[in-house]
């Protein structure tokens, strides 16, 4: 059997250039420290009731994971527990979301959807389409355009989210399910006394305390999220939206670059990346389309913008230069 890997995460470990358009997160522009400092150990109990209540459910709904990444695993075996052996999904999307079910063995079909909302790459929302036994829900950037609790889904959701993004806690390492019931809740927690290791205790008061903090973290967040979505509204030169249609603000896009190259998405990212910048090319989301994400988070993003299109403008001149030696 050929195992997936993540190639998203090894893209972007290959290319870290100086003007890094790939980093999704808010690691390094919100500052966590105090909470890392300041805390000792803790229970699962008080978090469980935080996140309950930021996302407007029962706290016994609620299961601590590390991280999405791991929620989207164990919501996957879980479905499997529960006789589910389909799924589906829409692309673009990011690649956990349909490479984890398949890799557990669900075939094509209508057992489960699996969906990131607002869509990672490209920070669009998408009606929830009936006929769908679950759906698997991934939540990473909903709250940079809502609140959590606002939020309307079908019953038989699960919902996932975790703090690397929205509060760039990349070292916290906690996530979070959501399970549609009790009963199913309870099946997540047995699956993870066996097979996953507990968070740890002291992530868990980090991440308590940030969601005790979460309306002053939050606002702090949608500022950056905003002021850096305005700089790149202004500065895309000929790139477009995907589909023309402007996203949500949250820390991506997915950017057209059509008007400058008919190179497949590899291929232009990896001369981009010789220009100094970073962008994540489609095929990774699951399309060979022309486009590339970019993440606006970054202190440098007007900087790192520009340094975008320069290099989009020298890989178009390079492409006429070579056609008109070719007559």
């Amino acid at each position: 059997m050929l195992i997936s890997k993540f190639e998203i995460g090894e893209w972007i470990e290959k290319h870290r250039g100086p003007y890094d358009l790939t980093q999704s997160g808010l690691i390094f522009r919100i500052d966590l420290s105090k909470y890392f400092s300041s805390c000792g150990f803790d229970d699962l109990k008080e978090l469980k009731e935080l996140v309950a209540e930021i996302n407007g459910t029962e706290k016994e709904l609620v299961a601590i994971t590390h991280g999405a990444t791991e929620a989207v695993n164990i919501v996957a075996k879980v479905l499997r527990i529960l006789g589910v052996n389909e799924f589906d999904h829409f692309l673009p999307e990011y690649e956990m979301l349909y490479k984890v079910p398949a890799l557990e063995g669900m075939k094509k079909g209508k057992g489960a959807l699996f969906l990131s909302d607002p869509n990672n790459p490209t920070s669009l929302r998408q009606e929830i389409p009936a006929g769908y036994r679950y759906y698997v829900i991934d939540e990473t950037f909903l709250q940079f355009i809502t609140d959590l609790d606002k939020v309307k889904r079908p019953k038989n959701s699960f919902r996932i989210n975790t703090f690397t993004k929205f509060y760039g806690g990349d070292e916290v390492r906690v996530g979070y399910i959501i399970s549609p019931d009790a009963e199913t809740s309870e099946i997540i927690e047995k699956l993870q006394g066996l097979a996953y290791e507990p968070v740890s205790r002291h992530n868990i008061c980090i991440a308590k305390n940030i969601l005790k903090d979460n309306d002053k973290l939050k606002e702090e967040a949608r500022r950056i999220s905003a002021e850096n979505f305005e700089i790149l509204q202004e500065n895309m030169g000929k790139l477009k939206f995907f589909m023309n249609k402007k996203p949500y603000p949250t820390t991506i896009a997915f950017l057209d670059y059509s008007e400058y190259s008919s190179l497949r998405s590899v291929e232009i990212s990896e001369l981009i990346y010789n220009s100094g910048v970073s962008v994540v090319p489609a095929k990774l989301f699951g399309v060979e389309s022309n486009h590339f994400r970019v993440a606006y988070t970054r202190e440098n993003f007007k900087e790192s913008i520009l340094a975008l299109n320069q290099a989009l403008e020298r890989i178009e001149k390079t492409s006429k230069n070579n056609r008109a030696l070719k007559r």
